[in-house]
């Protein structure tokens, strides 16, 4: 279980129901990663719709007479508390009361890929299981985001801005965190090169999810 906080707790609490084993016509207190985010109109009423998923089922967060909730969206962790129902066949909390998790952590994980499906991939599974994750889709973005010191750094060679190995490099020299390297590269010439620059772990694109996630555990 995870706790969060935030301005509307009132104090810190424990969130605890996996998002399969929500019915509705019940209430429920789920925590996971913003997915998606939109706006709409129901019955001629503004709300906006955030999709919650854990990695074992979504749940819609609706919330009426809005357009937009500051501080809700996509990649954010989050734990809400409502009544379930359902709308157009998926479940649904109205209204819920929502907790964030502080923005300002340092990342567990840090994703480096200049390919956004697969950082959107890689952030919400990762996020779902409870780590922190930042994302950079240059070795720029990434070697500034290292600063921050994450715990472990998930990165592909192939960047568009310098060399992946040169990446690993710097990133080596801003923080100790353990590099895994993801890469459709299966040279023996590249992954030498990934490993004598700091690298960790070579993982060879596709790979499975969790064999990524097992690595990281």
């Amino acid at each position: 279980m995870t706790e969060l906080a935030g301005p509307h707790t009132g104090g810190r609490q424990q969130a605890a129901a996996r998002m399969a084993d929500v019915m509705p016509q019940g209430r429920a207190d789920v925590t996971g990663v913003i997915c998606s985010a939109r706006a709409m109109s129901i019955a001629g009423t503004p709300a906006c719709r955030y999709t919650l998923t854990d990695g074992t089922g979504e749940l819609d967060l609706l919330f009426l007479g809005r357009v937009e909730i500051s501080g809700l969206r996509c990649g954010r962790r989050c734990r809400a508390v409502g009544t379930v129902g359902k709308r157009d066949d998926r479940l649904v909390l109205w209204n819920p009361r929502y907790w964030l998790e502080p923005a300002g952590a340092p990342p567990d994980v840090l994703v480096v890929d200049d390919d956004m499906a697969v950082r959107r991939v890689l952030e919400v599974n990762l996020a779902a299981r409870g780590y922190h994750v930042d994302v950079a889709a240059t070795g720029a973005a990434a070697i500034e985001l290292a600063r921050r010191e994450p715990g472990f750094v998930i990165l592909d060679i192939g960047l568009p801005d310098m060399s992946g190995v040169a990446a690993i490099s710097a990133i080596r020299a801003e923080c100790d965190a353990p590099i895994i390297v993801i890469s459709a590269e299966e040279a023996v010439a590249t992954r030498a090169a990934a490993l004598a620059a700091g690298a960790s772990d070579y993982l060879s694109k596709p790979f499975a999810m969790d064999t990524l996630l097992a690595k990281v555990r």
